[in-house]
């Protein structure tokens, strides 16, 4: 007992001094695209678990699920992504970054100080099934591949501005999401990009990333790794 105690001791301070409460909610999201006159739309459920530190600074999200691929009659396929760079910044306003939980609660009117004041919009979240229509700068990046076989032909697209990178004849209907109870999409991704793996922090398993500019693997697919939480599956 007493080295039982000894190991825990330093574990329980490690915790008291950056572990917080941890908040768990899905969201569905449908991107809609008009592709010279056809409306395509697919949506995707995702798992997000929020942890909100002693200090007040929130842990970077867990994120469970996978990106949202829209084929388009061209051959070519817009990928929204589980996270990555925002839009230019609105004052005043939330972006998308790491995961979508302050713009759900900004934009459903919940309060949004959970990391350090009042968790009560994160935990109002999972119950609310009103669904937004994101702003521009509100969205989640959007790539794609001139080539699917080849990781260093993706691209980003502009939503405001796609034509640069689809092509004429294309561009964003809407982009909706809400909370949801719905089982975690899996799959898609995988069966358009085989070549993507757990093992590949990048793209093209480079160091630094290089030739697919900064592009990772999960921001494609996430809970397919053996060093992720499977419980976060069944959820």
């Amino acid at each position: 007992m007493r080295n039982i105690s000894i190991v825990l001791l330093p574990l329980l301070a490690f915790c008291l001094a950056g572990c917080g409460k941890s908040y768990i909610y899905k969201y569905k999201i449908t991107v809609s695209i008009r592709d010279h006159g056809d409306l395509k739309t697919a949506s995707n459920v995702v798992l997000v678990k929020e942890v909100s530190g002693i200090d007040h600074n929130p842990a970077r999200p867990v994120l469970c699920g996978e990106a949202v691929p829209v084929p388009l009659r061209n051959g070519m396929v817009v990928f929204a992504l589980l996270n990555g760079l925002p839009y230019p910044s609105v004052s005043g306003q939330y972006p998308w970054r790491s995961s979508p939980t302050w713009v759900l609660l900004n934009r459903l009117r919940l309060p949004t100080q959970w990391s350090y004041e009042d968790d009560t919009g994160l935990l109002e979240l999972p119950k609310t099934r009103e669904s937004i229509k994101l702003l521009s700068y509100e969205m989640p990046e959007f790539v794609t591949f001139d080539d699917l076989a080849y990781p260093t032909t993706i691209k980003r697209i502009d939503p405001e501005h796609p034509e640069s990178s689809l092509g004429e004849g294309v561009r964003f209907e809407s982009v909706t999401l809400q909370a949801t109870d719905e089982r975690i999409t899996r799959g898609r991704v995988k069966s358009l990009l085989p070549w993507l793996s757990w093992w590949r922090e990048y793209l093209d398993e480079s160091p630094q990333g290089d030739q697919v500019r900064g592009y990772k693997s999960l921001q494609f697919t996430n809970c397919d790794f053996p060093s992720r939480s499977w419980w976060l599956l069944n959820q």
